[in-house]
């Protein structure tokens, strides 16, 4: 990172926020999941304000005045160490705290032992009839009667499926207090609290969206820099770190545009949904921005097969439709496609064209 841009990350990133945030539709808004930060930018320039702006700066600000008892709750059910992260530790450095979230991620030493402590203490499971919860990096979530926040507590923090996940403890040894002044409840330091973030986001879908990039300029800011670069070598996110950082200093701060970002992640030039082709690329050409290219190869060509062939209960014949179906809409926004936020693409057999 050159000087100049050293000092541009020790600065707020909400000036360039605001500035990009004049320029986009309600639409790329909710779609870059920054309403709570619009509609306070609305307010402020004494414009109207959309209702679902409304909506949602409300929602975020519930959220923040309920965490601090439902933080006491769980102190008082479980007396070991605990960490938040992502969420409400980063909606914290958002000017007033506009920035929504649903759930309350906790790590903890013990994530089983915890969970039954919180049942005991009256936390109720949230139902998983799928299995959606089984063998992932949280146990199935918990929630306080009358309280809408969902609790979810993790083994380890989200990561990329094709990186090793980073050792927990030093995450707790060198943790900091967390902003909610619960006793017994702290977060990562900056510089482990910056990469969690952004690993997390590349766990979803890399390069994402706005709000993504301000999460990690909002927590990175507060680290020092060679403390970032030693905590990426040691969790071997070097790569990953370098791709996240060069984007957010582009976007926010006035660098040059990345590679990744002209090639796969587009969707951020103008700040809208990605297409469809887009949200392949970003499948199978990621890892190569993350992995040194002996083992990103084949993480990408196992991604583009995955792809090409059919899941459990598709035939051919339907895989086949299904990928044209996918060509005829190739810059077809995604969700319009019914690309959700998952990762994968969609795998719903189409209907079975009749032979009448």
């Amino acid at each position: 990172m050159s000087e100049a841009h050293q000092r541009s990350w020790a600065n707020e990133p909400w000036e360039a926020a605001d500035r990009l945030l004049d320029t986009m539709s309600t639409d790329a808004v909710r779609l870059h999941r920054v309403a709570p930060l619009a509609a306070r930018r609305l307010k402020r320039l004494g414009r109207a304000v959309p209702q679902l702006f409304l909506h949602e700066e409300r929602a975020a600000r519930a959220a923040m005045m309920v965490l601090p008892s439902l933080l006491r709750r769980i102190r008082e059910a479980y007396d070991r160490p605990v960490l938040v992260i992502k969420g409400p530790e980063v909606a914290a450095r958002y000017p007033d705290a506009a920035r929504s979230f649903d759930d309350l991620d906790l790590l903890v030493e013990d994530a089983r032992g915890a969970q039954r402590a919180l049942l005991a203490a009256g936390f109720v499971e949230v139902p998983d009839p799928t299995g959606h919860y089984v063998g992932i990096h949280h146990l199935p979530p918990l929630v306080w009667p009358e309280l809408p926040l969902k609790i979810e507590l993790h083994t380890r923090p989200k990561w990329p499926r094709y990186l090793p996940a980073p050792p927990v403890q030093p995450l707790f040894d060198e943790a900091v207090t967390s902003f909610c002044a619960v006793d017994g409840i702290d977060a990562p330091a900056a510089h482990h609290h910056a990469l969690i973030v952004a690993a997390h986001a590349w766990g979803h879908t890399p390069l994402r969206d706005l709000r993504d990039l301000l999460d990690v300029a909002a927590t990175a800011r507060e680290a020092d820099e060679a403390d970032l670069r030693r905590a990426a070598h040691e969790w071997r996110i070097d790569r990953l770190w370098d791709a996240t950082r060069s984007t957010v200093e582009w976007r926010l701060y006035g660098g040059r545009r990345p590679i990744a970002v002209a090639l796969w992640a587009r969707q951020l030039i103008d700040l809208r949904e990605a297409t469809v082709l887009e949200g392949h690329l970003v499948r199978w050409a990621s890892p190569l921005w993350a992995l040194p290219l002996r083992r990103a190869l084949p993480v990408s060509l196992q991604r583009v097969f995955s792809d090409l062939r059919p899941e459990a209960g598709m035939s051919w014949s339907e895989k086949r439709r299904s990928v044209f179906r996918a060509v005829r809409h190739a810059f077809l926004s995604k969700s319009k496609h019914g690309w959700g936020t998952q990762d994968a693409p969609p795998q719903v057999p189409l209907p079975r064209r009749s032979r009448d």
